[in-house]
């Protein structure tokens, strides 16, 4: 099969998939995401010891137990964030602002009503890729 080809299926199935997952709702898309992530870290066992690697790392005091459940559920958050990536831009305002949690909102109104500027700085916690969204929307 041809690269191209093969990039046009992954294409026409993440596609497929985006369209039911905007269809379904939320509770349902979320469980589906993390089945999805389930299966990732079933499937690529590559990717598997890199985290297993890494959670050794930097958890010496846990059991390899922990440390497994710890990356099992890394992996489901990983494809309920998927999920959510893929129905946030089809999201309603209403629907999409009570998922989100946001501080610190009045520095921004405040340098917006001041004429300034404003640099957002996020940790990695959460859909932390989607804020311009939700700053847009807000």
């Amino acid at each position: 099969m041809s690269r191209a080809l093969r990039h046009r299926i992954e294409y026409a199935i993440v596609q497929a998939f985006r369209g039911m997952v905007r269809i379904a709702p939320r509770r349902v898309s979320l469980a589906c995401g993390a089945a999805l992530g389930a299966l990732f870290h079933r499937l690529h066992a590559s990717r598997r010891e890199v985290g297993a690697d890494n959670l050794r790392a930097t958890f010496p005091e846990l059991t390899e137990a922990e440390r497994r459940a710890i990356l099992r559920a890394t992996f489901r958050q990983i494809g309920r964030h998927v999920i959510d990536f893929l129905s946030f831009d089809a999201m309603s305002r209403e629907r999409m602002m009570p998922l989100i949690d946001m501080e610190g909102g009045e520095h921004v109104e405040r340098a917006q009503a001041e004429g300034r500027g404003v640099m957002y700085f996020a940790g990695h916690y959460g859909s932390w890729e989607l804020q311009i969204i939700v700053h847009a929307l807000h």
